[in-house]
């Protein structure tokens, strides 16, 4: 493994244990769930492993603008996983069946949101 490599994945891991132990502080009830188990879990997981995986593709060797659509795709993805998180927290049509079923008759839900996130990331992936 190249140092530039190994530097971009140093970079990646800090800022997304950083990301997670400044956010772990907050107590916001909307990023808060019960498991299967009954235990009180946070979803602060996901937006710092964005914040890392985005960091550490800033990082990676390459072209800058390899780098900027691979920072972009990251976020977009990791704010329409946010979106889904927090404003389809409670909604049945959440799951990518319902998202279907619900679209088929002119309704959707916030999962219709990340259903269009995961077509933006495949375009960006083939306009590199």
């Amino acid at each position: 493994m190249s140092t530039n490599v190994s530097k971009a994945v140093v970079v990646a891991g800090l800022v997304g244990a950083g990301a997670y132990a400044a956010l772990s502080r907050r107590t916001d009830p909307a990023w808060l769930r019960t498991n299967h188990a009954g235990r009180t879990v946070t979803l602060y997981a996901g937006p710092a492993a964005v914040l890392g995986a985005a960091a550490g593709t800033a990082a990676t060797p390459g072209p800058a603008r390899g780098r900027a659509a691979g920072v972009l795709a990251v976020l977009a993805a990791g704010g329409c996983g946010a979106y889904d998180d927090l404003v389809g927290a409670d909604d049945p049509r959440r799951e990518l069946r319902g998202v279907d079923g619900t679209a088929g008759r002119g309704r959707g839900g916030s999962g219709a949101v990340k259903g269009g996130c995961r077509d933006v990331r495949r375009w960006q992936h083939h306009a590199l």
